[in-house]
């Protein structure tokens, strides 16, 4: 096996995501997420703050990184390579007062089911790429300010997931 690309790693995450029915017992109905993007860390906040207006429910891929570990004998040269994901998440909630856009409620699903349906689908459905995992890691809630901060509107809330993915691994014969 070799390492799976990060291109190809990001796509096959955008496309699972956008395929995620907002009601699992309606398979061809509204989709979970109105807009599944990747961006760069430069580029997240305003690409947030862009959609504030247009978008209810958001997901955003981030690339964060590589790690890789190896081993060496005196004639195979081991190394094995995951990569780190983050998965921003928005909903929008009209009624500021309520914590719809966190918990959900009759207009919102709430970041905290999208988080949970992100990380149960990832984690317990298959891939058709052999040996793909995601290993969820870390989340936390945050918020992104609007543009013009207007009466009574707190921003965007959001929920930052983690992922960690088995990207592969090389075996190198050492002359």
């Amino acid at each position: 096996m070799s390492f799976l690309h990060t291109n190809t790693l990001i796509e096959i995450l955008r496309a699972r995501l956008a395929s995620l029915p907002l009601d699992p017992a309606l398979e061809g109905g509204e989709r979970l997420f109105q807009r599944v993007a990747v961006f760069g860390a430069n580029g997240l906040a305003e690409a947030m703050k862009a959609t504030f207006a247009s978008e209810q429910r958001l997901a955003f891929i981030v690339p964060v990184g590589d790690a890789y570990t190896g081993e060496r004998s005196r004639t195979v040269l081991f190394s094995q390579r995951s990569t780190s994901l983050v998965v921003l998440l928005a909903d929008r909630a009209y009624n500021q007062v309520t914590a719809e856009a966190v918990v959900g409620g009759p207009n919102a699903i709430g970041i905290l089911a999208m988080k949970d349906r992100v990380v149960d689908n990832l984690t317990e459905v298959a891939f058709a790429t052999a040996d793909l995992s995601f290993n969820p890691g870390e989340g936390e809630p945050l918020v992104i300010e609007p543009e013009q901060r207007s009466a009574g509107s707190l921003g965007r809330e959001c929920w930052a997931q983690r992922f960690t993915i088995y990207a592969g691994e090389i075996r190198l014969a050492i002359p």
